[in-house]
């Protein structure tokens, strides 16, 4: 472990992110050595099929841009329903898939 692994959801987690999804995150799952950025990953191709690892930041910001996603300072509300904003990466990733699903994308 590189210490990376804390920042992000596990590979198990990240294995169900759509591939058009979350294209610009700086970190993946490595086939070989954990979490690694992109930059490594081009140099050395190990990237290709690897899952994104996103950041918890990159996540919160992917909700935010959900449609029907209304946010504050505090949380945010998406129809009826009010979320504080998740404070681990794997639970904000959960929620996401969820909330994706619900908005129809």
């Amino acid at each position: 472990m590189n210490g990376l692994e804390k920042l992000v959801p596990p590979p198990e987690e990240c294995e169900n992110i759509p591939a058009i999804d979350f294209l610009d995150s700086v970190l993946v799952h490595g086939k070989e050595h954990g979490v690694i950025t992109r930059c490594r990953n081009c140099r050395h191709g190990e990237c290709n099929g690897c899952p994104p690892a996103p950041a918890l930041e990159e996540i919160l910001d992917a909700i935010a841009l959900l449609p029907g996603v209304r946010t504050s300072a505090s949380g945010f509300s998406f129809g009826k329903d009010w979320y504080d904003y998740p404070t681990d990466s794997t639970a904000a990733l959960r929620l996401w898939m969820r909330l994706r699903k619900e908005a129809g994308k």
